[in-house]
């Protein structure tokens, strides 16, 4: 159990991340199908079984052009705010897609660029934008975070709750790591991994910070969020409703409670705002994170419904139906 006051320190970078995202109706997505034709869908074997629709697996390191990112789907931000805004000042991180690039053999990097002028009012980072909103999911990524002072990484699931006519959603659930304090905390912010859930109706932050075992700037690693919405079909025999993270494969401290009932987006982010107390920075040289691989298994929105009983047509796929995978 962590103490308060341990929770106090880490509490700065559980703030609401605010995303301006592009209106996804713009976007013509690839058609989402199953790898297998012959399943209804996956189980997580090594999760209690927990089934899923639709598969989406990209190797980022395998890819030749920045070009194939875009047709698998994925979104790269450019020109809107990334996370929340600098207390003090109103500074943020602001997305470009110049910050995005693939290197071959490596990975996709997300780059936060260095001796940009810290009076600056807006700050370049990086975003990318999984293709397909989401009720419930599993998302693992491999990657190399970096150990240049002054940028927050953040994985996370984030409210599809549209610009054009809100509905007032909330929900989030994000793992996030400051730059500055990766293997030792400073008087603001606890070393490590900072999950947080934000209640998808009342906005309230709940929150949990796990250790490093090991630098996680010197090689890659895996990080995952499993979420499962709440079901009221015990004959589906899903687990109940939950949210759990975890670092290669090891279940971390978790939230407890605050899990997301609505459709969300999974969304990567590495920036700055520039605030002592949370990101610090802006970084003095190019801080380079590389996203080797991303693997997921989910539903859409119109498969599962937040308290409704699937039927058949929409998720009758059993246990015994669905195909079986291993994840980390």
């Amino acid at each position: 159990m962590l103490s308060s006051a341990h929770m106090l320190r880490g509490s700065v970078l559980f703030l609401g991340c605010i995303a301006l995202l592009s209106s996804a109706s713009a976007r013509v997505l690839p058609v989402v199908k199953r790898t297998n034709t012959t399943c209804c869908g996956y189980k997580l074997v090594n999760r209690d079984n927990t089934r899923f629709r639709y598969e989406h697996v990209i190797d980022f390191s395998s890819l030749k052009s920045i070009d194939e990112v875009t047709k698998a789907g994925w979104e790269i931000s450019d020109g809107w705010q990334i996370c929340n805004a600098n207390g003090k000042t109103g500074q943020v991180g602001w997305a470009s897609e110049t910050t995005v690039k693939l290197v071959r053999g490596e990975g996709l990097t997300l780059t936060v660029p260095g001796r940009q002028s810290p009076t600056a009012n807006h700050f370049l980072g990086a975003e990318i934008v999984f293709p397909y909103l989401a009720l419930g999911g599993y998302w693992e990524i491999e990657a190399k975070l970096t150990n240049v002072p002054g940028t927050v990484f953040g994985m996370y699931t984030f409210h599809g709750d549209p610009w054009d006519k809100p509905l007032g959603w909330k929900d989030e659930q994000a793992i996030k790591v400051g730059s500055s304090t990766l293997m030792k905390g400073n008087q603001h912010v606890s070393a490590g991994m900072h999950m947080a859930n934000v209640h998808p109706d009342t906005g309230a932050t709940f929150r949990a910070d796990s250790p490093f075992p090991a630098d996680p700037s010197i090689s890659f690693h895996k990080y995952s969020i499993s979420w499962l919405p709440q079901s009221t079909c015990p004959a589906l025999d899903q687990p109940s409703a939950s949210t759990k993270y975890r670092h290669d494969g090891n279940l971390l401290n978790l939230p407890t409670g605050g899990y997301s009932t609505h459709p969300s987006r999974f969304i990567l982010t590495h920036y700055t705002n520039g605030d002592p107390t949370f990101s610090a920075g802006p970084p003095a040289q190019d801080a380079v994170i590389t996203i080797k691989k991303v693997r997921a298994y989910f539903n859409k929105p119109n498969k599962v419904g937040n308290g409704a009983c699937p039927t058949k047509g929409n998720f009758d796929c059993t246990v015994q139906l669905a195909c079986g995978v291993t994840v980390s």
